[in-house]
């Protein structure tokens, strides 16, 4: 992307837990973050984790064209493509934590809850 792009959290309760709970949990640990940062491991290996998934999408037929399509229509290099796994691990955590104070803004918010249609 050129610019800021959607941010999305996912969560499925757990029997027994209500939507209600689960969404004051998921609160909590957002206020957390933009509190305290992010925990140092969980940064990195989340890193290698997108690493990891950089290599992975280029043994597909479709990934690499798709990659080099989506990076040329927005502007960026080959050069920009090539060095993606090099430049996600120079990320620091006080760059990731200042992106999670800019993203995480709770007036940004909102909150969708998908519920099963009834059968009878």
């Amino acid at each position: 992307m050129i610019d800021l792009t959607t941010f999305g959290v996912y969560a499925t309760p757990k029997p027994g837990v209500s939507v209600a709970d689960l969404e004051a949990a998921v609160d909590a640990e957002l206020h957390r973050v933009v509190r305290d940062g992010v925990d140092r491991g969980e940064a990195q290996r989340a890193k290698e984790r997108m690493q990891a998934a950089s290599v992975y999408a280029g043994d597909s037929l479709s990934g690499p064209p798709n990659i080099i399509g989506a990076a040329l229509a927005i502007g960026q290099s080959l050069d920009e493509v090539e060095a993606w796994p090099d430049r996600i691990g120079a990320v620091t955590s006080a760059e990731i934590d200042a992106a999670a104070r800019a993203v995480l803004v709770e007036r940004n918010s909102a909150t969708g809850v998908l519920l099963p249609e009834p059968t009878s």
